[in-house]
């Protein structure tokens, strides 16, 4: 299945003595990564990276189906995880899902045609990692809104830009982007002292899920589920925060408040 629409428009290359490795490897490496993790979930033969500090980190694992992926993913979200209280969807006042939504979204991809689909996701996320080993994390992030960005290179593409300010993780940034051109959306999340190349780059596919937003995404090494959903209006008319989960393949869960 061919990979259709423009690569991700990444930083304009600088000469490679002035360049951070994070700069590297947006430079030299972004597209290529992109693209396989593109690749591989067309062809339903989805692999992750090892990632596991060793000399072979970079080696691909067992193949996993769009289905399989589905399942493990859908469990994840709808079980009692680590040091958490609720399961995700409970957190989010839903039912369990369905792995079939999630399946249909890897098959059937979709990706933002407006900057509308962000908007959702902007505003200040407050809550707690909780990794598979049961530690807790507090993670902090500032989902600016969305804003029209021109294509650094190609075609005059506007594209949809929105910066993430991790407030708690020394000041780190990141960024998701689309296009609606694109049936997918595109980031990267440079986690502080983990490999780039296993973590940071990031594709998504979008869905809906009654009222909530979701959208599944895939890095190199592992696979997560993000869902956010609108609170209830009050009675004095003001929008309570929204609440926002993620799940992922290796077992770690995440909830939030979005204000």
């Amino acid at each position: 299945m061919a990979i259709t629409g423009p690569a991700p428009d990444t930083p304009t290359a600088t000469p490679a003595s002035d360049l951070s490795t994070e700069e590297k490897f947006l430079r030299d490496d972004y597209d290529r990564a992109i693209q396989d993790i593109r690749q591989r979930v067309a062809d339903d033969a989805i692999r992750f990276m090892k990632c596991d500090g060793s000399d072979k980190a970079h080696e691909l694992g067992p193949v996993m189906t769009r289905a399989e992926l589905a399942k493990k993913l859908a469990e994840c979200h709808n079980k009692i995880r680590n040091a958490a209280t609720l399961t995700n969807a409970d957190f989010l006042d839903m039912s369990p899902i369905d792995p079939k939504k999630i399946e249909e979204a890897l098959e059937n991809p979709k990706g933002y045609d407006s900057p509308d689909g962000w908007s959702c996701w902007a505003g200040h996320h407050g809550g707690t990692w909780y990794d598979p080993d049961k530690r807790k994390f507090t993670d902090e992030a500032d989902w600016l809104p969305p804003e029209k960005e021109p294509s650094k290179k190609g075609p005059k593409r506007l594209y949809d830009f929105q910066r993430v300010h991790f407030t708690g993780s020394n000041e780190r940034w990141g960024w998701n982007q689309s296009h609606p051109d694109v049936p997918y959306v595109w980031g990267w999340d440079p986690k502080p002292g983990l490999d780039l190349a296993c973590f940071a780059p990031h594709i998504g596919f979008t869905f809906t899920c009654g009222d909530a937003k979701a959208i599944v995404w895939i890095t190199p090494a592992e696979a997560f589920l993000e869902m956010i959903r609108p609170g209830s209006p009050k009675a004095d008319g003001d929008l309570p925060a929204r609440r926002r989960t993620s799940c992922s393949t290796k077992g770690g869960i995440g909830q939030w408040t979005v204000s």
